[in-house]
């Protein structure tokens, strides 16, 4: 997200800079200096032919939540010249291309998305307790428990409960292998997450469940939890990862 916030800055000093608003009105080494910008930060490919050639950055090189802050499924810059290939775009890129409102001028377009990207992301912990995310500075990683201890947690943030989602599974026997009992998981029971948010923390059983039944929201667990000196009390975790 850094690089994005860095590239929409540098369009943005230009234009101002310039006293333009769009980037098709700017003097060509100023669009020039811009593509040279994006090209330091993003491999950008070429569509390959030379019928309006264009340069663009891969949908991969962007996230799924930097495309939820921009309320995108995708996000995408491109780079129009006149026909030819990546050098004859490069030489003269004549459009600049956001794909966001295109009513909207270049540097109105660079404003908007920046407001969109500073706003932190929205999470919900929907666990039955609270997470205390501990900075790792101040645990020892035991090799006796292989478990990370404190004594003295710093707490560098808490994600308050906001409820519990549930799901119910069961195990179903479905055959046996050389002889021993094989048991298949079957989902009964699966609360829907709540709307209006990015990132869902919830417990492992839950995000195994929405992982077979095809949940498509950003699912995170807590992960290297921290425990007390005696290995048997969670304190907290060192932070959150994506659960599948």
């Amino acid at each position: 997200m850094e690089k994005i916030i860095k590239i929409l800055e540098f369009i943005k000093d230009i234009l101002n800079k310039a006293n333009e608003t769009n980037f098709e009105d700017l003097k060509k080494k100023d669009r020039q200096a811009i593509f040279n910008f994006v090209e330091e930060n993003f491999e950008l490919y070429s569509d390959g032919d030379r019928d309006g050639s264009f340069v663009f950055i891969e949908q991969n090189e962007f996230n799924k939540e930097e495309s939820k802050k921009l309320d995108l499924t995708e996000f995408e810059l491109i780079f129009f010249g006149e026909c030819g290939d990546f050098d004859d775009v490069k030489s003269n890129p004549e459009q600049l291309y956001l794909d966001y409102d295109q009513n909207k001028n270049t540097l109105e377009i660079c404003n908007l998305l920046l407001q969109k990207l500073s706003q932190p992301l929205r999470i919900v912990n929907l666990t039955p307790h609270n997470i205390n995310i501990i900075s790792q500075e101040s645990c020892v990683f035991e090799p006796e428990f292989r478990k990370w201890i404190t004594e003295d947690p710093q707490i560098t943030k808490t994600i308050p409960s906001s409820g519990m989602v549930s799901a119910k599974i069961n195990s179903v026997i479905s055959g046996n292998i050389n002889g021993i009992p094989k048991y298949d998981k079957e989902i009964i029971g699966l609360d829907h997450l709540p709307e209006g948010y990015d990132i869902y923390i919830v417990s492992a059983i839950y995000a195994v469940a929405a992982q077979k039944a095809g949940v498509n929201n950003e699912i995170y667990v807590i992960t290297e939890p921290v425990f007390d000196m005696d290995g048997k009390t969670v304190l907290g975790c060192l932070g959150i990862s994506k659960a599948f």
